[in-house]
């Protein structure tokens, strides 16, 4: 099976999903910075592609990583290009992520606790 790329309706669904399981800080936390799904570029190996921007908080995302197959955080410059691939790595097998897929309510519980706003 080949991979391919997320598309906005999908990663609507993986957001109203996950949400369902946060408690309601965290929905009110993502709500406040929510955005309406759009792509982002992001370089990958050195190959351009793309990904689906679902919050945006100053010049910092959370995004749909569809390689990984969970949330990241990452700045993102002023055309709107992901600058961190992978940065929300370092959640994984914290308490904040139980696994290397972290929801929607784990990065934004990462994003609040740990993590000013980039401007």
């Amino acid at each position: 099976m080949n991979w391919k790329a997320a598309a906005i309706e999908q990663v609507q669904q993986i957001v109203e999903r996950d949400l369902a399981y946060c408690n309601r800080d965290q929905v009110a936390l993502f709500e406040r910075y929510r955005v309406q799904p759009h792509f982002a570029p992001i370089v990958r190996l050195g190959s351009r592609e793309s990904v689906v921007v679902i919050a945006q908080r100053g010049a910092e995302v959370i995004y749909w990583e569809d390689v990984e197959e969970g949330s990241e955080i990452s700045p993102i410059d002023l055309n709107g290009e992901i600058l961190e691939p992978g940065a929300t790595k370092t959640m994984a097998g914290t308490d904040r992520c139980e696994s290397m897929r972290c929801s929607v309510g784990e990065v934004t519980g990462y994003w609040q606790a740990t993590r000013p706003a980039v401007r």
